[in-house]
């Protein structure tokens, strides 16, 4: 190393940023993929499409979902949730905002709190 020490600075300089990087992904990927959902028994959450003609997975409609809820005897909860997409306006350029309409109970179903006040 006293020999040549721009070469070992070279070589520290690389393995530190190969172990920055290195911890830096696998951190991203516990967090996203490995660490269990923080919900309440996210083993017993469950998706239902509806089947339509044509579409292997087709959101219900609403009276399709009010009458699946008030007819269910399978699950403890049922709740909703959709894609929405909104246009911001104002003093700055508009722009496209997406977001999701849920009905009132998914947050409690979920066992999800707020942090600050109170949810729908």
């Amino acid at each position: 190393m006293a020999k040549s020490p721009a070469f070992a600075a070279i070589a520290i300089l690389t393995l530190a940023l190969g172990i920055g990087a290195n911890s830096a992904i696998f951190s991203v990927v516990n967090a996203v993929l490995l660490r269990p959902l923080p919900l309440q028994d996210p083993d017993r959450l469950l998706v239902i499409w509806a089947v339509r003609l044509n579409y292997d997975r087709y959101a219900f409609r609403i009276p399709d979902f009010i009458d699946f809820r008030d007819r269910n005897r399978a699950f403890s909860e049922v709740a909703a949730y959709g894609n929405f997409s909104a246009n911001l306006t104002g003093e700055a350029n508009p722009q496209r905002l997406q977001g999701m309409r849920v009905t009132g109970n998914l947050f409690e179903m979920l066992g999800a709190r707020a942090e600050i006040g109170r949810t729908i």
